[in-house]
């Protein structure tokens, strides 16, 4: 009877007892992680290559444990990445020390070359930036490069040359091999030929050999060369009449070749009637880079 008595009670010692038990098996809750962040001003994180052709952006890192490191992981042509530690590059200058600081400002900027030699064999690209604070604790963001659609002609000549036809020196050029041809080449090789008589000022006008037959058209002034893509050359070219000869070019004009669907973007350096070095007495040179597939 003093058994039954004493049952109750019993039963509430052991509910206690287990939820005391219980109580202790509980997971500690972890504390907060300190306040990190990697912020882009104005939101960009991202631009569209190549209608957008150079990157000038400031990044802001902050950590409330105070800031031990700041890197970031930079893409290569080849899709790998390095990573480099800009610590001590904050700043306008780059040259302000981000250790020991709640925050600091990374001015980020890639030139148009600088993008152009990165995404020429890529469609997507992206520079991940982190920061660590004294404790170990880390914060990143990712800013991506994306190539919009398009065959980008990727290869440049920037040597390209010819002489006065009837001077000393090659007056022709094969876009096909990058290289200067003369009177004696091969006629199918002949892409570029001067045109200019022996005696007469050197203007600068070329033809295709017939045996070529390569045709001309010239660009608009604000065709995009330096993002020359196979699609934008087929529309200047078609757009255009296209003609196997070429007048007077100036500095600066940009001309669109094609053979056999094949096209080239050229681009007017120099046109220097009195160059006479080799020339003998008929003088001139005429200066060029192209783009190619």
């Amino acid at each position: 009877m003093k058994t039954l008595k004493l049952l109750p009670l019993l039963l509430v010692i052991l509910g206690l007892t287990i939820s005391a038990c219980k109580k202790d098996d509980d997971p500690e809750p972890e504390p907060p992680k300190p306040k990190m962040s990697v912020e882009f001003a104005g939101g960009t994180n991202s631009i569209t290559y190549p209608s957008q052709t150079s990157i000038d952006v400031q990044i802001e890192f902050k950590a409330e444990k105070l800031i031990k490191r700041v890197y970031y992981q930079e893409p290569q042509a080849n899709g790998s990445h390095i990573e480099r530690d800009i610590t001590i590059r904050m700043g306008p200058n780059h040259d302000v020390m981000a250790m020991d600081k709640a925050e600091a400002t990374y001015y980020f900027q890639r030139s148009d070359a600088e993008l152009n030699a990165l995404m020429a064999s890529q469609a997507k690209a992206y520079f991940e930036f982190t920061v660590e604070d004294k404790e170990g604790n880390k914060e990143s963001a990712k800013f991506t490069i994306t190539k919009t659609s398009g065959t980008f002609l990727t290869k440049e000549v920037t040597n390209g040359e010819l002489y006065h036809y009837a001077g000393s020196l090659a007056g022709g050029w094969d876009l096909e091999n990058d290289t200067k041809v003369g009177t004696s080449a091969a006629p199918s090789t002949m892409y570029m030929m001067n045109t200019d008589g022996s005696g007469s000022t050197f203007t600068a006008s070329w033809k295709s050999n017939p045996a070529n037959a390569t045709k001309f058209v010239k660009a608009s002034s604000n065709f995009d060369y330096d993002h020359a893509t196979e699609e934008a050359a087929s529309s200047e070219y078609n757009s255009g009449s296209p003609s196997t000869s070429v007048s007077s070019p100036q500095n600066g004009d940009m001309y669109i070749a094609m053979k056999n669907n094949v096209y080239y973007v050229i681009k007017v350096l120099n046109v220097d009637p009195n160059y006479s070095a080799g020339t003998g007495a008929n003088t001139g040179q005429l200066t060029f880079s192209y783009k190619k597939k």
